[in-house]
């Protein structure tokens, strides 16, 4: 096969499959399945790679052994409503340390929990969903709950709706673009244009529909709000805005199908969990974030509430967000530092080993820090591979074997953790993923 600069792999690797080089790396995608521990073959010609010199390495062949990856979902924490079984583990008991969810095909990062329900994709696109299902959020055309995975049908799901808070209702992206949504629509969150307010309960969708548009790219919640980006950059908001305009359209209006918040250049959107305050990062690293504010979460110093964005600080080197925190934000830095900003108090969600209010951010020790996801109880990961957890545990949240509360980082036991967590509700249980 030849990884030259046409990319083009025959042979074993299937006719059709591409080769790319990039900072000295090999990638190879094949189109034919490969076997765990066959024997394959790359050769690539004079050029292809030189040294610091200039000097041209000869062609020659690289033989290598296929590996297969076995990618393991763990949840814990609280099974909050009716004990319902929403870590999915086939049971409705809390659980204070990491369980495995059956199956070892899980994509890697492509999960998510809200106070009533949690999903995740498998590496193959089908997509699977637990929990409560009292407004349809399990898209299984009725009102029955889970507590193992049901599969919502289908097998292009590419990326689940981030959904942060006690809402019922779901979602998640098709890798054709188009955007999915199901269960509760009292505030029109479900995108579908039926307007005005609807009593809870009044209304629901138990399957899947669809919202109009092919360019979806991500797409966030918290509290029947939602805001979703598209892949020209652009930034599009509906659902609840009654309260603080938490849909950052300048005004306290519902909006029952998606209106554009101004810019092209939106990248990575946060929600806060069971409040209605929201973050997002733009592709030039500054951090925005809009709606309430009554701890200083939105990092203006101040406590005052606002509905359109407003920039946190003049720093352009925010690379992660979590708006998953009981009043408070949580980011990371490209320096690998993680910050705090918002409700310490009667918490510890911020790591200062205190539970004071902070209303502009403020640094929680360590220089490689990964991801972070927050709430009640927090989590963050470091390029190490470890995990780290801090905040109220009154049900296991933390994950720790304990059920004593934290505000400082304390690990849980592992070295081999992904290091991108899935979101999650400020109440919810945890989900972490690790790859054997």
């Amino acid at each position: 096969a030849n990884a030259g600069v046409a990319g083009t792999v025959v042979e074993n690797f299937g006719v059709g499959s591409s080769v790319t080089i990039s900072e000295n790396r090999i990638t190879i995608n094949p189109t034919a399945d490969l076997s765990a521990g066959g024997d394959y073959i790359i050769t690539y010609p004079s050029g292809c790679f030189t040294n610091n010199e200039g000097t041209d390495y000869v062609g020659t062949a690289y033989t290598f052994q296929a590996r297969v990856y076995i990618n393991q979902l763990f949840g814990w924490g609280p099974q909050n409503i009716g004990n319902s079984g929403q870590v999915g583990v086939g049971d409705d008991k809390d659980y204070s340390s990491p369980t495995q969810i059956p199956g070892t095909t899980w994509s890697l990062g492509n999960a998510s929990s809200s106070f009533y329900s949690s999903q995740a994709i498998r590496t193959d696109g089908t997509l699977w969903i637990w929990g409560v299902n009292s407004n349809g959020q399990l898209g299984q055309n009725n009102i029955t709950g889970y507590s193992s995975p049901k599969q919502i049908p289908g097998t292009t799901w590419s990326d689940i709706l981030h959904n942060t808070s006690s809402s019922q209702y779901a979602g998640a992206l098709k890798t054709d673009g188009t955007l999915w949504l199901w269960g509760a629509n009292h505030m029109g969150q479900l995108g579908q244009n039926e307007g005005g307010w609807i009593p809870a309960g009044g209304t629901y969708y138990s399957s899947p529909v669809q919202l109009p548009g092919t360019t979806w790219k991500s797409v966030g919640s918290a509290n029947d709000g939602n805001l979703a980006i598209k892949t020209d950059g652009t930034l599009w908001a509906w659902g609840r805005n009654i309260d603080y305009g938490q849909l950052g359209l300048n005004n306290q209006t519902n909006y029952s199908s998606p209106v554009q918040i101004p810019g092209t250049t939106w990248s990575v959107t946060a929600m806060a969990g069971d409040r209605e305050s929201a973050f997002a990062l733009k592709t030039d690293g500054t951090l925005w974030a809009w709606g309430q504010n009554a701890y200083g979460e939105l990092g203006q110093n101040n406590r005052t509430n606002y509905s359109s964005p407003v920039q946190v600080g003049g720093n352009t080197t925010w690379r992660s967000i979590s708006g998953g925190g009981y009043y408070a934000l949580l980011a990371t830095k490209t320096d690998g530092t993680l910050w705090g900003i918002g409700r310490g108090q009667g918490t510890g969600a911020l790591a200062q080993n205190n539970v004071v209010n902070y209303s502009s951010p403020v640094q929680i020790p360590g220089t490689t820090w990964v991801t972070v996801e927050g709430g009640y109880s927090c989590h963050a990961t470091k390029t190490d591979g470890t995990l780290w957890t801090w905040g109220i545990n009154s049900q296991g949240g933390l994950g720790n074997s304990s059920l004593t509360s934290l505000s400082s980082p304390v690990q849980i036991p592992g070295t081999d953790w992904w290091t991108t967590l899935p979101p999650r509700s400020s109440r919810g249980p945890v989900y972490a993923y690790k790859q054997a």
